[in-house]
């Protein structure tokens, strides 16, 4: 992509990037050598839910060329401070150069090692996945024939609950990984795998059992029957009004008699 097709910026030692739907199939007809007519919405919307865990294996790589292969990590805690300590030979390293470091260090969250930082990765994936996926879920439901609200409410909240469940089941994944091994990428690696496991299993559930359709459903229903004991109703009186009012005009009948006095 181009610089004009991508906006990116840094805050709190994380990136982010802003894309249109065109520039997103576009990159996608680009590497997998299909033409855009080839891709839709749905297309787009599956392909920008591995963007993040594919930048997530990026930085898996970057944790294993800083420590090695199999960089060792050790997570100890003194005076209510947890501490990561790094083995090997720091003078091989090009960033993470100390032995130890505050968990809660920018150098230690930038490259994922330890629970703090494996989480925070998690996070800002989950918050990406939803930027990307969201907009692409109302283009979607835009673009269909029909356009209700419990539809548009139904998928979204779907597609957060979906997010927040995977991105959840990852984080206990890289504990429990973290918890039995002292690699340094183990926790993240674990995370991202697990994470698109459990994405695939929910949205296979999701199909399955309909549940995005029924919650679509039972908005759009309990709307519909808000909107007939409130606005409905209202309208019906006003309706009735001008009945009666029609009927006293076209008979000579004192007009507003029984309703106004």
């Amino acid at each position: 992509m181009n610089q004009q097709e991508v906006l990116s910026f840094t805050a709190n030692q994380s990136e982010a990037y802003i894309f249109s739907l065109e520039s997103l199939l576009k990159e996608a007809s680009e590497k997998l050598g299909k033409s855009l007519e080839d891709f839709d919405t749905g297309t787009a919307k599956t392909l920008g839910g591995f963007y993040s865990p594919a930048q997530d294996l990026l930085l898996a790589t970057k944790i294993m060329s800083e420590l090695g292969i199999n960089g060792q990590i050790v997570t100890k805690r003194v005076n209510n401070k947890t501490y990561i300590i790094l083995k090997g030979n720091p003078g091989l390293r090009q960033v993470l150069r100390g032995t130890r470091y505050l968990a809660s260090n920018p150098k230690i969250i930038k490259f994922a090692i330890g629970t703090q930082g494996v989480n925070r990765t998690i996070a800002k994936g989950g918050i990406v996945t939803l930027l990307v996926t969201i907009p692409l879920s109302v283009v979607d439901i835009i673009l269909q024939d029909s356009v209700t609200v419990g539809k548009v409410v139904g998928t979204i909240s779907t597609d957060i609950a979906k997010v927040l469940v995977s991105a959840g089941i990852g984080s206990l994944a890289a504990m429990a990984v973290g918890a039995v091994t002292t690699l340094a990428a183990g926790p993240l690696i674990a995370a991202i795998f697990v994470g698109i496991a459990a994405s695939v299993a929910l949205e296979s559930l999701d199909q399955k059992y309909g549940i995005t359709d029924k919650l679509i459903k039972a908005i759009d229903d309990e709307l519909n029957s808000l909107y007939n004991k409130t606005i409905g109703e209202f309208v019906r009186g006003i309706r009735q009004v001008e009945a009666v009012l029609e009927y006293q005009i076209r008979n000579g009948l004192p007009v507003g008699r029984g309703i106004f006095y």
